[in-house]
């Protein structure tokens, strides 16, 4: 097994000299030799943050991540399609739901332990954008709120632009998070439960503050929003491989990446664990439980 970092990992000053076009929003084409834009994602080794890729060739005796057919399966494209229902909605607005990358629960990815989604995005993050050298002191960090502020300090100290950051979160960011909250629902058969009782419903993050992977709005705002886009279908798509295909709708003001995400893992898990997603959905209607709908907003405190 090789060691050390691949060829394709750019580091430092890489973006620094892209040119970032993108028609709209969603509708881009990243570097192609960009290391968060690989087939597979990332190994972190906290000893020595040694990093271990296959590439998108790789054969099943080859491959350095095991989990990785588990994870994605013979497709790449995940589709949500569905009406909308204000009735229904699920939405949560801090670190208290399960839903939250903020929500602290034992993550383990190819080995390592990562104590919220935020830790393992945070991490991809500073790798990607500045190296190897940066991410060794996150291995210090109990939670999520801290490793987003060790992020923010370590993207002013090696100067890189806010739009590079902006460019990444679209691309590598959001497969980082869908990939961990998937083995957070996965590996926690607790929050597995909490999240299949949601059934076929939105699940919406409100947050004012975050118009990319919230809903960009105060509550009120969003309770109206919803009234009027009643019975409105909504299609979305998540390439694993193509980002330039991504179609997240709006939700009120903001794209609800982080909601969105949510239902995709849901459907997922749903596939691998069929009679537990059953029971917890019959439970749920016959106790009548109230999908989670956490009202305490933590102020100032966006997800990611």
């Amino acid at each position: 097994m090789s060691r050390g970092f691949p060829n394709q990992n750019p580091g430092r000053g890489y973006y620094q000299n892209q040119r970032v076009q993108q028609s709209n929003r969603w509708n881009y084409q990243p570097p192609q030799d960009n290391v968060e834009n690989s087939t597979a994602y990332k190994r972190f080794d906290w000893d020595d943050w040694t990093m271990q890729q296959p590439s998108s060739t790789t054969s099943h005796n080859t491959c350095l991540i095991p989990d990785y057919i588990e994870f994605l399966g013979p497709g790449r494209i995940l589709e949500l399609n569905f009406h909308m229902n204000p009735d229904t909605v699920v939405i949560f607005s801090n670190a208290e739901s399960p839903f939250s990358t903020f929500y602290k629960a034992n993550i383990r990815i190819s080995g390592v332990h990562y104590p919220s989604v935020e830790n393992y995005y945070q991490a991809c993050k500073i790798y990607s954008l500045v190296g190897n050298y940066a991410v060794w002191n996150m291995r210090n960090l109990k939670d999520g709120f801290a490793a987003k502020k060790h992020s923010k300090a370590v993207m002013q100290k090696e100067k890189i632009n806010p739009k590079i950051v902006q460019f990444w979160k679209i691309g590598g960011g959001v497969q980082a998070i869908f990939y961990a909250t998937y083995y957070k629902f996965k590996q926690n058969p607790r929050l597995r439960r909490k999240l299949f009782e949601t059934g076929e419903n939105l699940i919406v993050h409100d947050y004012k503050n975050d118009k990319m992977y919230s809903s960009g709005c105060d509550r009120e705002t969003l309770l109206n929003w919803l009234a009027d886009h009643d019975g409105k279908l909504l299609r979305v798509v998540f390439d694993t491989r193509n980002f330039n295909n991504n179609n997240f709708p709006p939700i009120a003001d903001g794209h609800n990446i982080v909601g969105y995400i949510s239902m995709m893992v849901r459907d997922k898990l749903r596939e691998e664990y069929p009679q537990e997603y059953e029971a917890a959905v019959a439970q749920s209607q016959k106790n009548k439980v109230i999908p989670e709908d956490i009202d305490k907003l933590v102020q100032g405190v966006s997800n990611i």
